[in-house]
C-alpha cells in the first residue's frame, strides 16, 4: 500500500523539569539533511519571518530548541526513532521554570505498516499516556516529564506524518457516496491516524480541504495531525525534498498553532481561577493576565509567518480546527468584563475613602483650627493648621479620584479590545471549512 520511506513526527506536551541553561543536548532544531544542505537554525530562519523564528528556535541568549539523535537504535511504541527535539513555550507562564510547557518532537521511520504504526503513535484506542513510560522517559533524558494530569483522561500525541502510495489504482479505505478520490481518503486516515477498520467519516460529507504542494502531493490537516500524501509517479520534486520539508518547516508551522493553543487555553484556565472574593488579589491577577495576553498577542498569535504559501496556509488550517480565532477573542472578552467588574468593586472603594474624607476628616481638621482659636491667641498658626487640613484633604481626593480615573481607562480599554477583536482580523477559515473539522474521537 505504501513505500518503505513514510516517516512521522509526533509532537508530545510535556512539563520541563530543568531550566534551559541545563540541557545538554546540542542547540537549534534536528539538522536533517535536504540534498546538499541542512535544515539548520540558520536556514530554517530564513523560510520563516524573524517574529516566528524567535518563537521557534530563540536566540542566541534565550535558546528554545535544543536536538539530538539516538546514540544507539532507539524505538517509541514499535518506531524505528531517527531524532529528538525539545521545544520550550515560554509564552505559558508558570512560577518556578517561568515555563509550564515544552514539548518532545520525535521523529521516528513509519515503515510500510503506516496507519497502524500511527495510531499507536498517537494513543487512539483507549490508550493513555504514562507518565513511567520507559522509553519516552529515556528519550527526553531528564529534560521533562509527562503532566500529572495525563493519568486522569486519554491524551493524544500530534502526529504528522509523510508517505507515498505504491499504486494509485489500490481501493480507498472507505465508501463515499460523494465522489472523493482515493487519495483524499488516505490523506484523511493519515491526518487522523485512526485505522479505517476503527472509524469510518460520514459517507456523504465533504472530506477537509486539502493543501495543494505540488502536481503530485498533497497535505490535509486535521484536529489531532496532519498528512502530507504522494502519487506513485516519479516526481523529483517529490523524490528529493518533500520528505525533509514536512519533517522541518512543515512541522514548524504545526508546531506554531500548538504553542498558540496551548497559550489561549492557558490564559482561560487563568481567568477562570481568578480570586472573584478578593478584589485587590483580583486586580493584580488580572493585571498579570493582560501583560501576559498582550506577550501572546505580540510574540506568538500570528497566521502569517512565512513569505512561502504552504507554511501559512498548513497553520490556518490548524488553527480552524481548533477554532483558537473564537478561543482568543472569548479570552479577550472574559478578561475585559472580569477587568470592568473589578474596577467596579474598587471604584466603589475609592468613592468609600472620598466620603470618609469628606465627611470625617475636613470637618475634623476645620474643628480642631476652630478650638485653636478660640482657646489661644495663636491666630496665625489656627489658620495654618486650617489650611493644612484642607490640602492634605485636597490632595488625598485628587489621588484616589486619578486612580479610580485609571481604573477606568483600564476597563475602557479592555472593553474596546473586546468589541474589537471580532473585526481586528479576517477569519481565517481555508476555503470548505464548512466541512469536518475534528479528527475523530
Amino acid at each position: 500500500m505504501f513505500t518503505e520511506d513514510a516517516v512521522a513526527t509526533i509532537i508530545v506536551r510535556v512539563t520541563p523539569t530543568a531550566r534551559r541553561e541545563e540541557i545538554g543536548w546540542a542547540r537549534g532544531p534536528w539538522p536533517l539533511r535536504v540534498n546538499d544542505t541542512a535544515a539548520t537554525q540558520g536556514n530554517r530562519a530564513t523560510y520563516f519571518y524573524p517574529r516566528a523564528a524567535a518563537t521557534l528556535y530563540g536566540s542566541e541568549q534565550s535558546p528554545a530548541r535544543w536536538w539530538t539523535t539516538p546514540e544507539q537504535p532507539a524505538t517509541f511504541r514499535g518506531a524505528d526513532v531517527l531524532a529528538v527535539e525539545y521545544v520550550w513555550n515560554e509564552h505559558v507562564r508558570h512560577s518556578g521554570l517561568r515555563s509550564a510547557s515544552a514539548y518532545l518532537l520525535l521523529h521516528v521511520s513509519l515503515g510500510s505498516c503506516v496507519t497502524e504504526t500511527l495510531a499507536k503513535l498517537a494513543f487512539v484506542g483507549g490508550d493513555a499516556f504514562d507518565t513511567d513510560d520507559e522509553d519516552l522517559r529515556t528519550l527526553a533524558d531528564g529534560w521533562c516529564e509527562l503532566p500529572a494530569e495525563s493519568r486522569s483522561f486519554r491524551q493524544r500525541t500530534t502526529t504528522v506524518c509523510f508517505a507515498r502510495l505504491m499504486d494509485s489504482a489500490d481501493p480507498p479505505p472507505y465508501s463515499m457516496n460523494i465522489d472523493v478520490s482515493a487519495r483524499s481518503q488516505w490523506l484523511f486516515a493519515l491526518a487522523s491516524a485512526t485505522p479505517p477498520d476503527r472509524f469510518h467519516p460520514d459517507p456523504d460529507e465533504p472530506l477537509p480541504p486539502e493543501t495543494a504542494l505540488s502536481r503530485s502531493w498533497r497535505g490535509m490537516v486535521l484536529r489531532d495531525g496532519a498528512a502530507f500524501l504522494g502519487r506513485p509517479e516519479p516526481d523529483a520534486f517529490l523524490d528529493s525534498v518533500a520528505s525533509a520539508l514536512v519533517q522541518s518547516v512543515y512541522v514548524d508551522a504545526i508546531l506554531l498553532g500548538r504553542m498558540q493553543l496551548d497559550a489561549l487555553s492557558g490564559l482561560a484556565e487563568a481567568i477562570a481561577s481568578v480570586n472573584a472574593t478578593d478584589s485587590a488579589s483580583a486586580s493584580t491577577e488580572l493585571r498579570d493576565i493582560q501583560y501576559w495576553l498582550d506577550d501572546v498577542r505580540s510574540n506568538l498569535w500570528w497566521d502569517r509567518v512565512t513569505h512561502h504559501g504552504p507554511a501559512n496556509e498548513i497553520l490556518s488550517a490548524f488553527q480552524a480546527q481548533h477554532r483558537t480565532q473564537d478561543l482568543l477573542r472569548e479570552v479577550v472578552a472574559e478578561l475585559a468584563d472580569r477587568v470592568r467588574f473589578h474596577g467596579m468593586l474598587q471604584d466603589e472603594t475609592t468613592n468609600r475613602l472620598l466620603n470618609v474624607i469628606a465627611v470625617i476628616g475636613f470637618p475634623i481638621g476645620v474643628g480642631l483650627a476652630v478650638a485653636q482659636i478660640v482657646t489661644s491667641a495663636g491666630y496665625m498658626a489656627a489658620a495654618v493648621s486650617l489650611l493644612v487640613s484642607a490640602l492634605v484633604a485636597v490632595v488625598i481626593s485628587l489621588s484616589l479620584q486619578r486612580r479610580f480615573a485609571t481604573n477606568r481607562r483600564t476597563s475602557d480599554t479592555w472593553t474596546t479590545h473586546a468589541r474589537t477583536t471580532t473585526a481586528w482580523r479576517r477569519p481565517t477559515t481555508p476555503t470548505g471549512s464548512t466541512a469536518r473539522s475534528t479528527s475523530p474521537g
